[in-house]
C-alpha cells in the first residue's frame, strides 16, 4: 500500500495484553512440518495479531498458517490467517523479550461470524476495563496531588483573604475624618 494510501486506510484498535492475560498462542504452518510453536502475543486486534517467534520456526511473509490462542476474556479460538509483516524487535523493547526473536504481524483470514462477534466483545471488554482503570487512576492522582498541596493552598488563601482585609482596613475614613475641611481628597460630593 501506498504512503498516501496508507493514511486513509483505517486500523482496528490494538489491545496489548496485560500480564493477567492469557499471551500465549501456538501457530502452525509448512516449515515446522505441521508441528504446532507456542509463543507469546504482543497485541491484538479484531483483524488481526502479532506474536513473538524465534528466527528459527518463523513463518514466510505471506504464508498462511493456523492459530489457537484465547481471546482476552473469553475462550480459545482457533484460525486461519496470513502472515503480513515481520520486523526486528525494536531497540526500546528489547529489555522485555529474548534475542533471536522477531515479531510477526498475521490477519486473520475468513473469521466466521461468531469467531468475530466473540473476539469483538472480548476486545470491547477489555478496552472499557482499560479505559475505567484509567479514570480511576487520574481521580486518584488528582486527589493525590491535591491532597499534597492542601496546606499550601490554604496558606495562599489565608494571605489573598489578608491582604484584601489590609486594603479594606487602610481605605476606611479614620474617626477624626470630616468632610468640611478643605482637603481635596477628602472631599465628597454625594
Amino acid at each position: 500500500m501506498s504512503e498516501s494510501a496508507r493514511r486513509w486506510a483505517t486500523r482496528a484498535p490494538r489491545y496489548i495484553l496485560r500480564p493477567e492475560d492469557n499471551q500465549f498462542v501456538r501457530f502452525a504452518h509448512g516449515l515446522t512440518n505441521r508441528k504446532s510453536v507456542g509463543t507469546m502475543i504482543v497485541d491484538i486486534s479484531e483483524s488481526g495479531m502479532a506474536f513473538l517467534v524465534n528466527r528459527d520456526s518463523m513463518p514466510r511473509l505471506g504464508e498462511n498458517i493456523m492459530i489457537e490462542f484465547e481471546v482476552p476474556g473469553k475462550e480459545q479460538m482457533a484460525c486461519f490467517s496470513r502472515v503480513i509483516r515481520i520486523e526486528e524487535v525494536p531497540r526500546r523493547d528489547l529489555w522485555k523479550y529474548p534475542e533471536r526473536n522477531v515479531i510477526v504481524a498475521v490477519t486473520f483470514m475468513n473469521l466466521t461470524r461468531g469467531h468475530k462477534k466473540q473476539l469483538n466483545k472480548g476486545l470491547n471488554q477489555r478496552f472499557e476495563a482499560l479505559r475505567e482503570q484509567f479514570k480511576k487512576t487520574k481521580v486518584k492522582e488528582k486527589v493525590a496531588w491535591l491532597r499534597s498541596y492542601a496546606k499550601l493552598f490554604l496558606l495562599y488563601a489565608a494571605c489573598i483573604l489578608g491582604t484584601v482585609f489590609i486594603f479594606y482596613y487602610l481605605t476606611q475614613p479614620r474617626g477624626n475624618y470630616t468632610n468640611l475641611k478643605n482637603i481635596p481628597w477628602g472631599e465628597r460630593r454625594f
